[in-house]
């Protein structure tokens, strides 16, 4: 029996205070379970190592320009 992983997240704000952020994004990510991607999150987790950044990955770190999140594009 296949396995489908469905992780979905968001991010941004609504625009409601001042200064608030115009964007607001959803992301959806769908991994088939007999794929190993094992490789590819070795390869992301050894990128993140070598830029020193340990924290989680936030998307609104890069809307908003800050943090070493910038190094990753």
């Amino acid at each position: 029996m296949k396995r489908l992983n469905i992780f979905v997240d968001e991010t941004g704000e609504f625009g409601f205070a001042k200064g608030a952020s115009d964007f607001y994004g959803i992301s959806f990510t769908f991994h088939d379970q007999t794929n190993d991607i094992s490789l590819e999150l070795e390869n992301l987790n050894k990128r993140l190592e070598r830029i020193g950044y340990t924290n989680m990955i936030h998307m609104a770190d890069l809307i908003l320009h800050r943090g070493t999140m910038l190094n990753l594009i």
